[in-house]
């Protein structure tokens, strides 16, 4: 990684306007169904290739 940015603040909809304008290709959650999960991030599908580990073994 380049940097690292504390996304806690930030809301669904600005984290993913903030992955496409960093340009992020590949995005994968690793907290899937636990507590504070930003799976709505990933609905808005902000990256090209991205994923959960454990459903579509993108790693």
């Amino acid at each position: 990684a380049d940097n690292w940015i504390n996304c806690y603040s930030l809301t669904d909809e600005a984290l993913a306007s903030r992955i496409r304008e960093d340009g992020i290709d590949i995005l994968v959650d690793l907290a899937g169904h636990t507590g504070r999960n930003r799976l709505l991030v990933l609905a808005r599908k902000p990256a090209p290739n991205q994923g959960l580990k454990y459903i579509t073994n993108i790693l």
